[in-house]
């Protein structure tokens, strides 16, 4: 699990690895960040890009504010700190897509750009994870 902030570039050199079915999950999670507030705009052009650095061709591309937020999902909700206990704030999850080496020895990249909440996928990753290993056992049978 690699975790990053902010404006950082990831190099993960594919090639090194080998294995069939190896999957690399791409996301962003973001945080509550209600009581210190960003300045106006200040993430106003968010955004994750894959690409790939050898062919310099970009793969995904997407500006956080043009996901769409799960129903009943309010990013800017005021905080009531006597009704809510901030530590209970759902977190938002962005799922960019995936990566796999498929059984040809290709690695193929599935872009997703959707997201998921805490409160409803609190263990969005290994539910993921899980369902891939489930296919992938399907696909062996």
């Amino acid at each position: 699990m690699l975790k990053l902030n902010d404006d950082k570039k990831v190099r993960i050199t594919l090639s090194q690895m080998k294995k069939t079915g190896t999957m690399l999950l791409l996301t962003v999670k973001t945080y509550d960040i209600r009581k210190q507030p960003p300045k106006e705009g200040e993430f106003e052009r968010a955004w994750y890009r894959v690409t790939n650095e050898d062919t310099n061709q970009t793969l995904d591309y997407k500006h956080i504010k043009h996901i769409e937020k799960p129903e009943g999902f309010e990013e800017d909700a005021p905080i009531n700190e006597e009704e809510e206990d901030p530590a209970a704030r759902p977190t938002i999850t962005y799922v960019a897509g995936r990566i796999f080496l498929d059984k040809n020895g290709r690695w193929v990249y599935e872009s997703y750009n959707h997201c998921f909440t805490s409160d409803r996928y609190p263990d969005l990753t290994l539910t993921l994870i899980d369902m891939y290993k489930r296919s992938e056992e399907e696909v062996k049978h």
